[in-house]
């Protein structure tokens, strides 16, 4: 992996399953969705970063 791609991966870690949240999503992307919406984001700041 070069060091212009994204990667994501999900991972507990090691945690137990004893994994508290006081607010949560029922629905995670999958591994494609996540990148494509990182890779949207990361278009949007440069843009801005370069004033167009």
């Amino acid at each position: 992996m070069d060091k212009d791609s994204i990667a994501a991966e999900y991972a507990l870690g090691g945690l137990s399953n004893n994994i508290f949240a006081s607010r949560y999503i029922s629905y995670i992307p999958n591994k494609g969705q996540l990148i494509t919406q990182i890779e949207a984001v990361l278009n949007e700041w440069n843009k801005v970063e370069k004033g167009l």
